[in-house]
């Protein structure tokens, strides 16, 4: 899954649970936003064998980011929001095994707007995420990365 957001919804943003025969055996997510899915952005229960991250940026008040009861889950170059109004109660739980690996951060995205009928919905703006992504490119999950000036600033006010 790639250039993605999955946002508000009742339920887990991905379950792999869902998987069935006929499905591949390892899942890859890039540049994807998972935001405020009740209750964990990702929910691995499964016979996956895998998911690798990357490039993605896990957020939502009170929610957690991944429920790993299945198999490795690996995440990379990406964002556990911990911080901010968007923090994520639990970064990661469950008995199954996840590797928080090179440049993971915690920082507030600080979205620009969290309202889904923005044109803004989700676009990061924080200088933390802009050398975070995979090459030093800015994480960005599946919206964009907009940098604001100081005369933007002052407009607002």
């Amino acid at each position: 899954m790639t250039n993605s957001i999955i946002a508000n919804n009742g339920r887990q943003g991905i379950d792999s649970a869902d998987a069935s025969v006929g499905r591949p055996t390892t899942f890859t997510i890039t540049d994807t936003t998972l935001f405020n899915n009740t209750p964990d952005q990702i929910n691995n229960s499964s016979t996956i064998q895998g998911i690798d991250i990357s490039n993605t940026i896990l957020a939502g008040s009170g929610k957690t980011g991944i429920n790993n009861a299945g198999n490795p889950i690996s995440i990379n170059y990406s964002a556990l929001v911990n911080a901010g109004p968007n923090a994520l109660t639990t970064l990661t739980t469950g008995a199954g095994t996840t590797t928080i690996g090179a440049q993971v951060i915690n920082a507030d995205p600080e979205f620009i707007s969290t309202n889904p009928t923005s044109s803004d919905f989700l676009d990061v703006a924080s200088l933390l995420y802009a050398t975070a992504g995979t090459g030093g490119n800015p994480l960005k999950g599946g919206a964009d990365y907009v940098v604001i000036t100081k005369s933007q600033i002052w407009n607002i006010y």
